[in-house]
C-alpha cells in the first residue's frame, strides 16, 4: 500500500469515526428532548384532569346554591352568576320527557 492510500485510508475512517460521534450525541440529544415532552404531556394533562375537576365542582355547587343564600352570594362575589335551572318536563306518569332538561 502507497503512502497516498494509506493517508486516504486513515483519514476516511478518521471522518467515519466523527460522523459516528456526532450522530451519537444528536441520539442523546433526541432522547433528553423526548423525555422532557414525556413530562410536558403528563403536566398538560394533570392539567386538563384539575380543570374538568374544577367545572364539575363549580356546577355541582352552583346546583347546591339554589337552597344555600351563602353559597350563592360566595359564588356571585367571585364572579359567578348563579340562575335557577328550568324545572324537567315531566309526563303524567311523573317520569322527566327525553330531552328535557336534567
Amino acid at each position: 500500500m502507497k503512502k497516498w492510500q494509506f493517508t486516504t485510508t486513515v483519514g476516511l475512517g478518521c471522518i467515519c469515526l466523527a460522523i459516528t460521534i456526532v450522530l451519537l450525541i444528536f441520539i442523546r440529544s433526541n432522547q433528553f428532548q423526548q423525555m422532557e415532552l414525556q413530562r410536558q404531556e403528563e403536566s398538560i394533562r394533570a392539567g386538563g384532569m384539575s380543570q374538568q375537576i374544577g367545572s364539575n365542582l363549580l356546577r355541582d355547587m352552583a346546583n347546591g346554591a339554589g337552597k344555600n343564600a351563602n353559597l350563592r352570594e360566595l359564588l356571585k362575589a367571585n364572579g359567578f352568576n348563579v340562575t335557577a335551572a328550568p324545572p324537567a318536563e315531566e309526563d303524567r306518569n311523573g317520569v322527566a320527557k327525553k330531552g328535557a332538561a336534567k
